[in-house]
């Protein structure tokens, strides 16, 4: 049961803890509380408490959930009450509102993820541009007009480490050499791997120098003679 006083102008305002049922609308008209017949049912009047249970990485590639690299896609399950393809989900920085679909891609454009539209058994791919910690989870159900509601113990942090100097580093085979590493979620005890230029992913390269990253957010490797140059 839900409880809602009208106010002026014949607006009531009211929110459900659980979702999964329909509810019918029971009214008091104006009168003595202490009388029953003032409550007056309306069958045909019902509401329907949509809502999200879980937010989960479903092919487990070994990152973390609703984790990712800028760049890399992440694929989401949605599970809920409700949830169903046309459903539609973005994500925004921590702090900041919901805006429906069009005005959020005038506002963020792609960078976070841009506005997905919800598929067979509840997913969607994301490719984030820019790394942000804790960007919250909007989600819109479909037939509630294009409203995003925030879902913020779903969130996402997109990683984004970058090279504290230049962009091309040349290295003498043989020789140690350091780079500084900053951006958004690196921290001492990461791994970096450099690969060849060529590879299209980090899973499937060949590794020519590996290790982790110092208390200071640095890198320190050296490659060998077999090392051509690296990315």
């Amino acid at each position: 049961v839900v409880d809602l006083t009208i106010e002026q102008g014949g607006v009531g305002s009211f929110s459900f803890t659980s979702a999964g049922q329909t509810y019918e609308l029971c009214y008091k008209f104006q009168g003595p509380t202490s009388s029953a017949e003032n409550w007056a049912l309306f069958a045909g009047r019902t509401v329907t408490a949509v809502g999200l249970t879980a937010v989960t990485d479903p092919n487990d590639s070994g990152i973390a959930d609703r984790r990712t690299p800028v760049g890399a896609t992440l694929t989401l399950e949605f599970t809920g009450d409700g949830v169903q393809p046309g459903d539609l989900a973005s994500f925004v920085p921590d702090g900041d509102s919901c805006l429906r679909a069009g005005s959020y891609l005038v506002t963020y454009g792609t960078a976070y993820g841009g506005v997905q539209e919800i598929g067979a058994g509840g997913r969607a791919d994301f490719v984030f541009e820019q790394g942000a910690l804790d960007l919250t989870l909007c989600y819109s159900f479909a037939g509630t007009g294009g409203d995003f509601v925030a879902f913020p113990s779903f969130d996402v942090d997109a990683f984004e480490p970058v090279g504290g100097g230049a962009s091309t580093v040349t290295a003498v085979i043989g020789v140690e050499e350091t780079v500084s590493l900053t951006g958004v979620g690196v921290s001492s005890g990461d791994s970096y791997t450099w690969v060849g230029e060529d590879a299209s992913d980090c899973a499937s390269a060949t590794a020519l120098a590996s290790g982790t990253v110092g208390t200071l957010l640095e890198a320190t490797f050296t490659f060998d003679a077999s090392t051509s140059t690296a990315a």
